[in-house]
């Protein structure tokens, strides 16, 4: 079964409470996109992590949230999460390979909590480096900007983290849609974090029906015939 959680990036206190109340009615966890404006990361700036604690507490909303952080030094912002939401509310910070910290030593935070993300056009890095995370994200468009277009190439990469002795979960991130869910389920995926099909449907409850369809249809062989099952 593939996990969906939808991802909020934005800079409009509005937009962010309005998808977070619609969210939470339907997912456990959300995604929250935190994009400082810096010469490396820099996209669609979104809201202060300050202000994301902010409206989350005040829409009192009963889900945890994963915090991807877009920085080349994610440490201050995290801080400023963890500082400004209760524990339970933050299910993982993803951090990037590319930022400038030396990622394996970031104090103040249970490596559970910890995950690695991996910009498109980025090297891998060696295998031991990603196992000491539960978590490798790849990012399958150009990092912080919704609507960009899917990489399928991209997901030769989780071929190749299996291949080489990847122990954790292996997600995508990036114009996940009905069209690039196609080939994502073909792949040993085990989350996918999902933008703009959710911030620009007029039903998100139907679109996660659909998208999951697509996502966990799996070939199911018989000693006759094979068939697929959801």
């Amino acid at each position: 079964m593939i996990q969906v959680c939808p991802a909020i990036l934005t800079n409009s206190k509005d937009e962010f409470t309005r998808e977070l109340k619609e969210y939470s009615q339907h997912f456990e966890i959300i995604d929250v996109d935190i994009n400082i404006e810096d010469d490396e990361f820099y996209g669609d700036v979104t809201v202060t992590p300050i202000e994301a604690c902010q409206l989350i507490k005040e829409s009192r909303v009963e889900c945890k949230f994963n915090f991807h952080i877009m920085a080349n030094k994610p440490e201050q912002l995290m801080y400023e999460i963890r500082d400004n939401l209760s524990a339970e509310k933050i299910n993982k910070f993803f951090i990037h390979q590319e930022s400038e910290s030396d990622l394996l030593n970031i104090e103040g935070f249970d490596k559970s909590k910890l995950a690695i993300a991996i910009k498109a056009d980025s090297v891998l890095r060696e295998i031991d480096f990603y196992n000491n995370f539960l978590e490798v994200q790849l990012m399958t468009v150009k990092t912080g900007k919704q609507r960009n277009p899917f990489l399928p190439v991209v997901l030769e990469r989780v071929v190749t983290l299996k291949k080489e002795g990847y122990r954790g979960t292996i997600s995508v991130d990036g114009s996940v849609n009905i069209e690039s869910a196609k080939l994502i389920k073909e792949f040993p995926i085990k989350r996918v974090s999902v933008g703009s099909y959710f911030s620009k449907s007029a039903d998100v409850k139907e679109s996660l029906i659909e998208l999951e369809k697509i996502l966990n249809i799996q070939k199911i062989k018989t000693k006759d015939k094979t068939h697929f099952k959801n």
